[in-house]
């Protein structure tokens, strides 16, 4: 009975000693994700900055590689999506943090994702297109020379953005569709493509080739992950049934996509995509006076950003509205203004992509002297390595001829000792 008894108090104590940590664990993740949901609603809002350690903190606790990607990719989307001091800087040194945590875990996807959709992006968005372009095609080497496929539509997708900026949308859609392509035909998990689906359909639509974009929307709504996914194919349905001339069908789904918005907070980033659809919407069907009250409110949240590249784009829309409701004088003002605009914009792009590609010189050069300083010390190290090997060596025969000479000296003396006993 006693035996019994033991028995069933070691069994309790096994019991309560497993339920305990799982408890404790349960508890921590409940408490990340109630602190995640607490203070990472706006990527704008300052107190990411520091909520970002303390999340980062208990994603490590919990063992958990995806809060502590998100707590990380906070910062950088705090400067990406915000305003913010140095906002380069900090942008280059979050991604770096991105891609080492990345290297860490082993996780390409994060180490590519934080490449291209954060660093060649922000380039994107600060008009300087080739910075972005050298980065885009450095991602793409190191990509095709790791020969991941996951990895190399990342770079696609880089690409994509980076000629879309560029203008040269026939160009972007050729790498949209590599990028699909890849999904598609080498089981590849892409949690954007539904994105990349709405993107190749709304230039099919700008290319006049209307008739190709509804495949590739179902598509876009099928692969859809998220609000963001759904929202972005159908704003692009938005565009297609102004291309077919169907104007209900088309304020029916851009009303569907204005309530998703306001419905989702996390959306708020992504505003500036509906304001740009509504302009072309209300400036399509004659509401000339909407499209411009729209269009007010963009450039105002530009302004905030200090986004002169897509300030400029919005002064040619806006000029190309009032010619449309016969205010030609005005348009025409702004037209000048747009030219003046994108002469200055690409003589600072030429200016910067110089300055740029200067610095990147000097850092080739400085890597290079930095490699051949590593040959010279490795090659001292060499010799050194050897001098002592030679002298131990040395050492050694010298030894072994001491003993030699004593293991000698000893059997004489044995003998002689042999000798005197005979």
């Amino acid at each position: 009975m006693l035996k019994k008894t033991i028995l069933a108090c070691v069994l309790l104590h096994l019991v309560v000693g497993t339920i305990s940590p799982q408890k404790i664990d349960s508890i921590d993740i409940k408490s990340m994700r109630a602190y995640y949901k607490q203070y990472f609603n706006d990527p704008t809002d300052p107190i990411v900055l520091t909520a970002s350690d303390t999340l980062f903190d208990m994603a490590i606790r919990c063992n958990d590689t995806v809060m502590a990607k998100i707590a990380l990719g906070a910062k950088v989307d705090y400067y990406y999506y915000g305003q913010g001091e140095n906002r380069t800087d900090s942008i280059i040194a979050g991604v770096n943090r991105l891609k080492q945590y990345a290297r860490s875990v082993g996780n390409a996807e994060l180490y590519y994702w934080a490449w291209a959709a954060r660093l060649v992006n922000y380039y994107i968005i600060q008009g300087e297109y080739n910075i972005a372009l050298l980065e885009a095609e450095k991602m793409l080497q190191e990509a095709k020379g790791e020969k991941k496929q996951g990895s190399i539509a990342e770079c696609y997708y880089a690409l994509a953005n980076v000629y879309t900026a560029k203008g040269l949308v026939k160009k972007s859609q050729e790498f949209m569709l590599k990028e699909i392509d890849i999904f598609e035909n080498a089981n590849v998990f892409r949690y954007n493509i539904s994105c990349q689906y709405s993107d190749a359909a709304k230039i099919y639509i700008d290319l006049g080739e209307a008739e190709k974009a509804p495949e590739l929307l179902k598509k876009a709504l099928k692969t859809s992950r998220s609000t963001y996914h759904e929202v972005t194919a159908k704003l692009v349905y938005v565009s297609l049934y102004l291309a077919q001339g169907d104007t209900a069908a088309a304020r029916k789904a851009l009303e569907e996509c204005r309530q998703m918005y306001m419905g989702e907070p996390s959306m708020k980033r992504h505003i500036h995509y509906l304001y740009d659809v509504e302009i072309d919407y209300n400036w399509r069907v004659g509401n000339y006076n909407k499209a411009l009250s729209v269009l007010d409110e963009r450039e105002t949240e530009l302004r905030k950003k200090n986004n002169l590249t897509t300030l400029m784009a919005l002064r040619k829309t806006k000029a190309d509205i009032l010619w449309d409701m016969n205010r030609k004088e005005e348009a025409a003002g702004l037209y000048r203004d747009f030219l003046l605009e994108q002469k200055k914009e690409k003589e600072r792009n030429e200016e910067i992509t110089t300055s740029e590609f200067a610095t990147m010189l000097n850092l080739q050069q400085l890597n290079a002297e930095k490699v051949r300083l590593e040959k010279i010390s490795q090659k001292k190290q060499l010799q050194n390595t050897r001098t002592i090997l030679f002298s131990v060596l040395g050492l050694l025969c010298i030894v072994v001829i001491f003993l030699w000479q004593q293991r000698k000296l000893n059997a004489k003396l044995h003998r002689a000792k042999n000798k005197l006993d005979e």
